[in-house]
């Protein structure tokens, strides 16, 4: 039997999605939404253009555990995304650019497991597949490039490079 051995730089939670890539750990935006519109996220404080979002670059709504893409940015304080994320007013947000690695064919991320459960995601190779019954505290050594809400069951789920 092979044992899995690495080091890991870094790490950011991995909100499962099936409208968003795992965001490499590059944070350019936060704060709390004021506004809940469909498909929207509008922070009337925010400075999105100041601070370069692009389309592409993927949104977690950290209050409720979800991610989507931007699809445009509206202005400095709205943004258009892949899905309706924020339900309600008040909810605690961060946009990461996209992996400063797409330039060399974005290598993916391993996944580490905190609550049992299983595990469906995207591979680098656009392989689909579903984990069952991963244990608590296992990494699973495969690079994946999304964490599928649609048959992820494990909780407390970290992206690690």
């Amino acid at each position: 039997m092979s044992l899995f051995k690495t080091t890991f730089t870094r790490a950011l939670r991995a909100h499962p999605s099936n409208d968003a890539d795992i965001a490499y750990p590059t944070q350019i935006a936060g704060g709390n939404n004021t506004t809940a519109t469909a498909n929207k996220l509008i922070n009337s404080a925010a400075t999105y253009i100041t601070k370069n979002v692009k389309q592409g670059d993927v949104v977690h709504n950290d209050t409720a555990g979800t991610a989507a893409t931007v699809v445009s940015v509206d202005s400095q304080t709205e943004l258009t995304l892949n899905a309706n994320i924020f339900t309600a007013t008040g909810q605690a947000y961060a946009v990461y650019a996209m992996s400063p690695q797409t330039s060399m064919g974005n290598p993916g991320c391993y996944l580490y497991i905190g609550g049992t459960g299983n595990v469906s995601v995207i591979t680098i190779g656009n392989d689909q597949l579903t984990f069952n019954g991963v244990p608590a505290g296992t990494t699973l050594p495969i690079q994946v490039r999304r964490l599928r809400a649609t048959g992820t069951t494990a909780t407390l789920v970290n992206a690690l490079w």
